[in-house]
């Protein structure tokens, strides 16, 4: 729990999510910067919203962390967004099967209710 409240919080700050998907792969500013061709610098202002974020760049973010594009943008801008984990539970949860989908949908009722103290 309060770690979506963390990730809630990182999302309103920051324009964008490119510190906080950076951070979550524990790579430097200098080390995304190589990979799309920037410096640390300017990585650090578009992570801060001082410069704008251009199709493109969006396109560079989402390759080097492996996520879509939407992925990239804050909340603001795409509130259905999900973080990369329940992303990869979605498309766990696409790829089992009837039986699979059911059980998995069993045990997240049941994770709920657990946390509920029911």
């Amino acid at each position: 729990m309060s770690y979506i409240f963390y990730m809630t919080k990182k999302l309103e700050v920051y324009p964008n999510r490119i510190r906080e998907l950076r951070e979550a792969l524990g790579m430097t500013q200098e080390s995304v910067g190589e990979q799309i061709g920037k410096s640390a610098v300017h990585v650090g202002h578009l992570e801060l919203g001082r410069r704008e974020l251009s199709l493109p760049m969006l396109r560079a973010f989402a390759r080097v962390f492996d996520v879509s594009v939407a992925d990239v943008l804050s909340v603001e801008d795409n509130p259905r967004g999900f973080h990369p984990r329940c992303e990869q539970l979605m498309n766990n949860w696409t790829k089992s099967g009837e039986a699979g989908r059911l059980a998995i949908e069993r045990v997240a009722e049941c994770m709920v209710e657990l946390s509920e103290g029911r």
